[in-house]
């Protein structure tokens, strides 16, 4: 799925630069002009980003033993 249409990045490219260190936004644009144009995708940006906190968070509180993996 394509989510900034002005520039063709792909979800798949965004879900590799929040693996590769991005953390926010501003890192999203920097890596790749992800919402540097309409900025139509920065809120599906942000969901992705979201998610993947989502997960990290899950999976630190996973080996500590506080949660059900």
């Amino acid at each position: 799925m394509i989510v900034c249409v002005c520039h063709n990045i792909s979800e798949r490219r965004v879900r590799k630069c929040i693996d590769a260190g991005a953390r926010c936004v501003r890192d999203l644009r920097d890596e790749s002009g992800l919402g540097s144009s309409c900025g139509k995708c920065v809120q599906h940006a942000r969901a992705l980003l979201n998610e993947a906190e989502a997960a990290e968070r899950s999976a630190g509180l996973a080996t500590l033993g506080l949660v059900a993996a």
